[in-house]
Parts: C-alpha cells; structure tokens; sequence
C-alpha cells in the first residue's frame, strides 16, 4: 500500500492549501509547504487565503524552492472589495492562476452560520453576523436572479486571462447560475470550492447540476477528519464514482491549526480512497489529470 501511495503522490497537485502568514495561525508557511511537496514528489500546490493576495506569495517560495511550482491567487472578499475587478486584475499581474469568489462574507456562509446554524461552529471566522450584508452574486441577494455588473466584469477578467474561476462559498443555485454564465462568457476552467462542504449545502442533484452546467466538483478531505465534520470517506467514493471521477477533483483544504500538513493529508486521503475501493487510475484522474489541465499544465 505505501509503494502505491508513493506513486500516487509523485506528480500530484493539491489545489487548496492553507499556509501562514495568515490572519489565522496556520501549521507551516507556505515555505515549508512547498518543502513538504517536492519531498513527496508532487508537482505542486495551490496557496488559498481568505483575507488578501497569495500569487505573490507563491512568487516568492517559487524563488527559494526549485523542482515544485507554488500558485496563488486572491479571494473575492471583502478585505479586498468584495467582488472587485480591480483586484482581479492586480492579482493577475502578481501571476494568479485562481480567482475565488466571496468565502467567509458571502451572503450564503453567513445565512447558515447565524440563521440556519448548519455551519454554527465556524461563528469565530466568521465576522458579519447579518446575510443582507453579505456577498451575493445576485442584484439584491441570494434571492434575487440577475447577475451583478461586477461579478460580470469579474467573469470576463478570468476568461480573457483563462485562469481558473472557483466558486468560493456561494449557494448552489448560485453556483450553478455563475458556472452557466461564466460558460457562456468564455470561462472553460470552473471548479465548485469544497463541494462536501456543509457550507455550500449541495444536494446530489445540486452536484448533477453543477456538472451538466460545466464545473468540476473539489471534495476537499479536510472534513473526514475527526476534528471536523467527520465525514465517512466511503461515501465520498461512492458518490464521486456515481459522478465520474472525470468530473471530480481531491484536494486537502488543509493547514489550518485542527487539521494536519498537506501533504501528509493528501496521502491519507488516498490511502483512505484506495482501501474504500477506489482504483489508483481513478486517483490519478482526482490528484493530477485533473489539476493539472485546470493549470495548462497537460
């Protein structure tokens, strides 16, 4: 089993890390991390922080560690305007390769923190207590159905510099409206963020959706651990599999203080996915094919 987990790592991309420096404490720095990914073998990872910039980050530990690529990009929150052109275009010219939409300020992660109380638990990172003034899509919030002049020049930025266009914490019904636009505009790299996750609440219907409208489905592993949602990885394959691993992507979302490092998540989930029965060609699709054609790198 570690021979094929060894393997399995080599050339492996995880698209969402969390390093410091960081608002939040993390486990290592992006440094370290990228450290920890060439001594596995891996082709690279992603840098994801909720609060500000992290291309040029990911610039810089390009700089200091060879034989691995780093990419940043920027969140569309609102400790960078929220759903900003200008940011966009700033980060593209640090070398972003992902543009996230609203996180921790959307309308959505809000709603269910503090009104619903399904993600009750992450009240201590989430600041705005009140949904109307979160970050929607949506002239007039999540119930509204016209696309924002923003989030439209936002689309046009990822699709004129084809990066990769995530749907941060957005609702499905959002999700699914912004990954049918942003076709629609030119975007053929759009990838649903931690789709497991309850702060996106997707039903399998949801998912069908997401795929059908042309984004691939992250299932982030951070949320089988026991310090969070515990989830049961075998439902997971099963459901990817149900799917289409072609459709689909593993990723760690992992760094932060009650998870472990990245890349030691990475091997643990495939070693979970490989004795949950899941093939090592299926792997290679969720850890590299896929990454790495989102990346322009195949």
């Amino acid at each position: 089993m570690l021979e094929r987990v060894e393997k399995l790592m080599e050339g492996a991309i995880d698209i969402q890390v969390h390093t410091n420096p960081a608002i939040r404490e993390r486990l290592l720095d992006s440094y370290e991390a990228a450290v920890d990914a060439k001594s596995a073998g891996m082709k690279g990872i992603v840098l994801k922080d909720l609060n500000t910039l992290s291309a040029n980050v990911a610039y810089l530990v390009n700089k200091r560690v060879e034989g691995v690529e780093v990419w940043g990009g920027v969140v569309l929150d609102y400790s960078v305007g929220g759903i900003n052109p200008a940011a966009v275009e700033t980060a593209v010219s640090y070398g972003a390769k992902v543009v996230w939409m609203p996180c921790t300020d959307s309308a959505n992660t809000i709603e269910k923190t503090y009104v619903t109380g399904e993600t009750k638990k992450a009240a201590p990172m989430i600041k705005i207590k009140d949904p109307a003034k979160g970050l929607s899509i949506f002239e007039g919030g999540m119930e509204g159905s016209k696309i924002l002049p923003e989030v439209r020049e936002v689309i046009s930025l990822v699709a004129k510099h084809n990066i990769i266009l995530e749907t941060g914490h957005l609702s499905p019904r959002e999700i699914i409206e912004l990954t049918k636009e942003a076709r629609k505009m030119g975007v053929n790299k759009i990838v649903v963020t931690h789709v497991n996750s309850g702060f996106i609440g997707a039903t399998i219907h949801d998912k069908e959706e997401m795929i059908k409208a042309g984004a691939y489905l992250c299932y982030t592993y951070d949320l089988c651990l026991p310090t969070t949602s515990r989830q049961n990885s075998a439902d997971l394959v099963e459901e990817i599999k149900k799917l289409g691993v072609e459709n689909c992507i593993l990723a760690t979302n992992m760094g932060q203080l009650y998870t472990i490092r990245p890349v030691e998540g990475l091997k643990l989930a495939i070693t979970d996915f490989l004795r949950r029965g899941m093939s090592d060609e299926e792997i290679e699709v969720l850890v590299k094919l896929n990454p790495s054609k989102l990346l322009d790198l195949v």
